[in-house]
């Protein structure tokens, strides 16, 4: 959505000289930081509020329970975000950034 919605920026660097693959490259790699930075975000507000009910747990029962997050959970998680996301920017800048023979709509 993105794309389509840069579509006259997109039109500019194209008559700049840009190749649809540049254009390409571009746009994925800034939905790629955009997604990072969520996961990022979503893993610094979601780990301290399980630290503390571990700790709570911890105090509750007498026992020691402690935070463990298995590496695999939110690189799973980062993947089900990042992949779509990556998928549909290539899909809408390709189309976007597709000759007006094409069949682009304007």
């Amino acid at each position: 959505m993105a794309a389509h919605g840069r579509r006259r920026d997109l039109a500019v660097l194209r008559s700049a000289g840009a190749t649809r693959a540049q254009l390409m490259r571009t746009a994925l790699a800034e939905t790629a930081v955009v997604a990072v930075a969520g996961v990022l975000l979503g893993l610094a507000v979601t780990i301290p509020p399980l630290a503390g009910v571990a700790s709570g747990l911890s105090e509750a029962t007498g026992t020691a329970v402690t935070l463990h997050l298995d590496p695999a959970t939110p690189a799973a998680a980062a993947a089900a975000c990042l992949g779509p996301a990556l998928l549909s920017t290539a899909v809408v800048t390709w189309r976007t950034t597709r000759p007006s023979g094409e069949g682009n709509v304007s």
